[in-house]
């Protein structure tokens, strides 16, 4: 919300370096605040699986795959933030076509990473961690063409 204001109201001045200091304080902002919610997730996410999974019978190779995945989409959080700031500059700048676009094309190197990745047999690229990089890839991947859209 303070992002789609703050570009918002660069965008009423009319000042193209306005524009891009707010949306890069925003990212700057938004990558801080994804890390810290990776880290607490990794720092974390050993003792929360159990609870969430409902009980410590569970089969420990199904608890590792979890943890790997946890671990793997953890590194994906400064991209996911990233991505919510990017968006509310486009709002901000009364561009809907852009986020529609980059999400798209997120979508379908998602889509075709999983197709890659999910089959291979390598613990920390296959199965539910494939599926994990993929996804992350994917996030990053929708950063950089937000990045090239405002640079």
């Amino acid at each position: 919300t303070g992002t789609t204001n703050m570009i918002a109201s660069s965008k009423k001045s009319k000042s193209e370096n306005e524009i891009k200091d707010a949306f890069m304080g925003s990212l700057r902002l938004s990558a801080l605040l994804g890390a810290s919610l990776g880290l607490f997730l990794i720092l974390t996410s050993q003792r929360m699986l159990v609870p969430l999974v409902g009980n410590s019978n569970i089969e420990a190779e199904v608890l590792h795959s979890a943890y790997r995945y946890v671990a793997i989409r953890s590194l994906g959080m400064p991209a996911a933030a990233m991505i919510g700031t990017s968006q509310s500059a486009c709002l901000g700048l009364e561009d809907n076509k852009t986020p529609f676009r980059v999400i798209l094309i997120m979508a379908l190197i998602n889509l075709v990473l999983d197709m890659v990745l999910v089959g291979r047999s390598c613990t920390w690229l296959g199965g539910t961690a494939g599926v994990a990089w993929a996804t992350t890839i994917a996030q990053y991947s929708a950063v950089a063409l937000f990045f090239r859209t405002f640079m």
